[in-house]
């Protein structure tokens, strides 16, 4: 995807998977649970185990790692950038993110955001991570 006109395809389909996958679970959890849901930070806890929920916890696993890679990609292009391999071969460039994927996986083990502290950040970071950082990582690498 090093072309700039195929973000346009690539961030409607992902936020397009991301809402059929995250607005259907969190609407049916919160409206049935209602209370207990509220103050359980992992909503899956409060399903009975059945074969439906096992499904549903590895379909937000992939909803996460979609969501990584589409925040992530613009912090991508930024390093490969930074380091001038922008323009080589696409395993140099794999292996020059492993560096700042093992940094991110630092702060992300480093801050166990649960809780009051998880909203918080959340409010203040949500719409940074979502909207600010790609446009500047776009700008910065193109």
């Amino acid at each position: 995807m090093d072309n700039p006109s195929d973000y346009d395809k690539s961030y409607f389909w992902s936020y397009l998977y991301v809402f059929t996958l995250t607005m259907p679970n969190a609407v049916t959890t919160y409206h049935t649970f209602g209370q207990e849901a509220r103050d359980n930070a992992n909503s899956f806890a409060l399903f009975e185990r059945s074969m439906a929920r096992d499904v549903a916890i590895v379909m937000m696993t992939i909803h996460q790692a979609v969501a990584f890679g589409l925040f992530a990609g613009p912090l991508f292009h930024m390093w490969e950038k930074l380091l001038g391999i922008h323009d080589r071969p696409f395993l140099l460039r794999a292996v020059s993110r492993l560096p700042l994927e093992g940094f991110m996986i630092l702060i992300a083990v480093a801050f166990p955001f649960f809780g009051a502290i998880n909203a918080i950040l959340g409010a203040f970071t949500t719409s940074f991570g979502t909207y600010i950082i790609p446009c500047l990582g776009y700008n910065m690498a193109f």
